[in-house]
């Protein structure tokens, strides 16, 4: 997994980058096949922007932003908000309908009632 942090009108220093890469590290957990996470930091007026981007192999992306007054206080919202939006995803993707068993995959028929009947009739005669 790729992460890569910009700023945009601000300086991201590399206690920044760190507390950034830690919390995006926890959604490979998640999901596995996570290719690539963009979180751009931003400054305006007196609040702190974060936006994070999760590129999914097969084209799935996930987009999610705050402000918030301190800067760590929004890198961890943003990261609950994509951590929400993963197992959405996720329990989305899973098949909630097991696989019923068809004539050609189950095991050899197995006679029923009248067969046996059937064949004790057979066996009489």
């Amino acid at each position: 997994m790729n992460i890569q942090i910009t700023g945009r009108h601000v300086k991201v220093t590399e206690a920044m980058k760190n507390y950034a890469r830690e919390k995006a590290s926890k959604f490979e957990r998640i999901w596995s096949a996570i290719n690539l996470v963009e979180i751009t930091m931003d400054l305006e007026h007196d609040d702190h922007l974060v936006e994070c981007n999760v590129h999914i192999a097969g084209g799935e992306n996930i987009a999610a932003h705050t402000k918030k007054p301190d800067m760590y206080e929004a890198i961890d919202e943003v990261e609950d908000k994509v951590e929400r939006q993963l197992r959405k995803l996720k329990g989305k993707m899973q098949n909630h309908h097991p696989r019923q068993k068809t004539a050609s995959s189950s095991a050899p028929d197995e006679p029923t009632y009248q067969d046996i009947v059937n064949e004790e009739l057979d066996a009489g005669s």
